[in-house]
């Protein structure tokens, strides 16, 4: 009878863990009497092996007991259908569990031979396991780690150091567990603590959560082919928008980024509000400034499910303009902070008709744009981003028939547009 079990598991629908391959049938399974522990591999489909870990489903009760008496408050060790441990979080604690067992005695043992005791077989099991990753390791820089190896650096039970989410001090922690997770965001390195904190009648004990996001991946590429960033002058130009919005943002931003900005008003507080955020708004294609993209995603109003998105309430840059069609769903600590917000409302006839004829011009080879009637194009309900679309695809059918773009391509092309749109929009103003 093998003292411990191994078993291959992929991560599966649901977030189980399935046997890989699938497991032989009840009647051939061999039974885990007599066995130590089972060591489950587990990895995920389409990630480097290296990426997986091993958790071991514990058996044997005097093994049990070790690994209480090092992991006192671990809950998966006390379920009592299928306790069990990350092996990774054994093998940080090795020295630890080879003192306590020294001292506490192991219990019954499976055979007289020493190497056959419970403790000693796990440990040489994690030894064959774990060193191929210690290999690695030894060959870092002194004082570095991989995000897949930080595991090596924290025991459970031991006392870390954490700033205080509302003070900024520092606060010690003891550690309780710790694991790796996929969110939203990506992925990170979770560490779960607590403390003791005074509430005026006594000490409470708290919870305190801490993640290492996913370092950051290195690629490689050619340095040669990297070129300067071209600067478009007339893209602000460009834009249609009402005059008193192009002269009040040219103006804050030439004043902020230059040195006129120290005769500007300023705040009672020394450095506060010193920085500028405006919010440009509207429904899409509009016209608004795409300096940044999907502002509403970092500015959203605070949810505690978001934490990662709720420290970003705390961040601004000096200059900052945002774009967006959910200003409503915006958190008003940022709202109040704006320096202006400016509405941009839906195309007007004449707005679209003066998108029209710039983009038009802008075509190669040029054509007359006297002889289109731009008057009748304006009259399609489209914004500006479905007008430069428009006159793209008109463009391409121009290239494909080699001859000059004309009234008949743009017509083709809109009449394919606006039959999308039928019953969803009004086709006429």
């Amino acid at each position: 009878m093998p003292l411990y079990e191994q078993v291959e598991q992929v991560a599966g629908p649901g977030g189980r863990w399935v046997a890989h391959p699938p497991p032989p049938p009840p009647d051939r399974r061999p039974t885990t009497a007599g066995t130590l522990f089972t060591a489950y591999h587990r990895s995920w489909p389409q990630r480097p092996k290296h990426e997986g870990y091993t958790y071991l489903q514990i058996h044997a009760a005097p093994l049990l007991r070790a690994l209480k008496a090092v992991f006192a408050h671990l809950e998966s060790l006390y379920d009592v259908s299928s306790p069990g441990i990350d092996a990774r979080a054994v093998w940080v604690q090795r020295e630890r569990l080879s003192a306590e067992t020294s001292v506490m005695g192991e219990g019954e043992a499976t055979a007289g031979d020493e190497a056959e005791r419970p403790v000693g077989v796990l440990l040489d099991f994690l030894q064959n396991l774990f060193a191929p990753a210690f290999e690695t390791l030894a060959t870092y820089p002194p004082g570095t780690v991989s995000w897949q190896l930080l595991w090596t650096a924290f025991e459970i039970g031991m006392e870390v150091e954490a700033l205080h989410d509302v003070t900024g001090e520092k606060i010690a922690l003891v550690l309780d567990k710790w694991e790796y997770v996929q969110e939203a965001m990506g992925r990170a390195f979770v560490v779960s603590c607590h403390a003791y904190q005074y509430a005026g009648t006594g000490y409470h004990r708290i919870h305190v959560t801490r993640k290492i996001p996913e370092f950051h991946r290195w690629g490689e590429f050619l340095v040669s082919r990297l070129s300067p960033v071209i600067w478009r002058s007339e893209s602000f130009e460009h834009l249609v928008l009402p005059a008193a919005y192009r002269r009040i943002v040219k103006a804050l931003v030439s004043v902020h980024a230059g040195q006129l900005k120290g005769q500007l008003v300023t705040d009672v507080v020394a450095g506060k509000g010193n920085g500028l955020v405006m919010a440009l708004h509207g429904a899409p294609g509009t016209g608004k400034l795409r300096t940044i993209l999907e502002a509403d995603v970092f500015l959203t109003k605070r949810d505690p499910s978001h934490l990662e998105r709720n420290a970003l309430v705390g961040i601004f840059l000096r200059l900052l303009i945002l774009t967006t069609n959910r200003i409503e769903q915006f958190d008003e600590a940022f709202l109040s902070r704006f320096a202006i917000v400016l509405r941009f409302d839906e195309l007007d006839a004449s707005a679209r008709r003066t998108l029209w004829e710039r983009f038009l011009r802008k075509v190669n080879p040029p054509l007359d744009v006297d002889e289109i009637d731009l008057a009748r194009l304006a009259g399609y309900p489209l914004n500006g981003r479905e007008i430069k679309h428009a006159v793209q695809s008109a463009q391409a059918l121009a290239l494909v028939d080699e001859t000059t773009l004309g009234t008949q391509h743009l017509d083709e092309v809109l009449s394919v547009v606006m039959s999308g749109y039928r019953g969803e929009r009004d086709l006429t103003e």
